[in-house]
């Protein structure tokens, strides 16, 4: 039985984001939720892109939480990351942790 590889990942319903499951190709077309979109950039395995249109100021939601909030409008299918993303991550979960003052 021959295995399908799997493009995208949706971690939990709800989430509008997706996660690349291979590398893709700038204007590569996926099918999200039933529609061909083009990948807008090269994005790397493990990215995310968008599973809706997003507007400066939307909540970025992955695996049921929040995780950051869109600063650009951002089309359907676009790879989110710092360009267009601002993450919601607290100094607690980088390296070296909390400064405390």
């Amino acid at each position: 039985m021959e295995k399908q590889q799997r493009d995208l990942l949706l971690l939990r319903e709800g989430d509008n984001v997706l996660v690349t499951c291979r590398h893709f190709v700038a204007g590569e077309s996926v099918n999200i939720d039933g529609e061909n979109v083009a990948i807008d950039k090269d994005t790397p395995a493990g990215y995310k892109v968008a599973r809706i249109s997003m507007s400066p100021g939307d909540a970025v939601i992955k695996c049921g939480m929040t995780i950051g909030e869109c600063t650009h409008e951002t089309s359907k299918g676009s790879q989110l990351h710092t360009h267009n993303v601002s993450s919601l991550y607290i100094a607690s979960h980088m390296k070296g942790g909390a400064k405390h003052g």
